[in-house]
């Protein structure tokens, strides 16, 4: 899993985790760049940021392609930013492995890319948004990424304007381990919090394990006293 995606949204959610899925124990081990998911690996899981076509894998679209533009308050009222026309005054922060995401934006606004005033790259969302509260610039990132800054006013929206992107989280596995009870009941854990949140109640149906988590384990798991471990990959 992508330590820029596991820090801010999924390990703040781990104790929701836990009352939950009490018989579910997760392991996390080190983060590869791209995983070859055809070969035998050591983990069950690997939550991946992209177009979900990484080969081999069964990929489940989590969250992550709603996409907002954000500053630090400071920042928005000085330039000042009311407008899409008025980024052109602003530093624009980029993700170096999402190199077009600004010149799309401002491509569909009828923007002029050449006037604008691209700034440093940055390999990772958390840096960006570390950067943008800090005043460093403007960022262009998913929106699940800073609802805690957004909520504590250490960012805003100056344009209030938010886009899907097509890139996204997605939990990848090799075809074999989304047999597993196990990730069954992982991957309707974490499939239920992006859609309704982590403290929504799911309906409890027949079909247990498979994506209902809030029930009773599926046959073959065990009781809540037994422990069943997967391995999740992690920066």
């Amino acid at each position: 899993m992508l330590a820029q995606f596991g820090v801010p949204w999924l390990f703040p959610r781990l104790g929701h985790f836990k009352r939950t899925l009490p018989q579910v124990s997760l392991n996390f081990v080190r983060y590869q760049h791209a995983h070859d998911f055809a070969t035998p690996h050591e983990f069950d899981a690997a939550i991946q940021y992209g177009y979900g076509n990484w080969p081999s894998a069964n990929a489940r679209y989590l969250i992550g392609k709603e996409t907002c533009i954000v500053c630090n308050p400071q920042l928005r009222d000085a330039l000042p930013l009311h407008t899409p026309e008025d980024l052109v005054r602003a530093t624009l922060l980029q993700h170096i492995e999402v190199p077009l995401a600004w010149q799309d934006w401002l491509e569909a606004h009828r923007l002029d890319t050449s006037a604008s005033r691209f700034g440093p790259g940055f390999n990772l969302y958390s840096l960006i948004i570390r950067a943008a509260v800090s005043g460093f610039g403007v960022g262009i990132v998913p929106t699940c990424l800073v609802e805690d800054e957004l909520q504590a006013g250490t960012l805003v929206e100056p344009l209030k304007d938010r886009f899907d992107s097509p890139l996204g989280y997605y939990l990848c596995a090799p075809t074999a381990r989304t047999n597993l009870s196990v990730y069954r009941l992982v991957a309707g854990w974490l499939e239920h919090c992006c859609n309704h949140g982590e403290g929504a109640a799911a309906p409890v149906t027949a079909e247990a394990g498979a994506g209902c988590i809030f029930c009773a384990p599926p046959q073959g798991l065990g009781s809540a006293n037994t422990v069943t471990t997967a391995k999740v990959t992690a920066g």
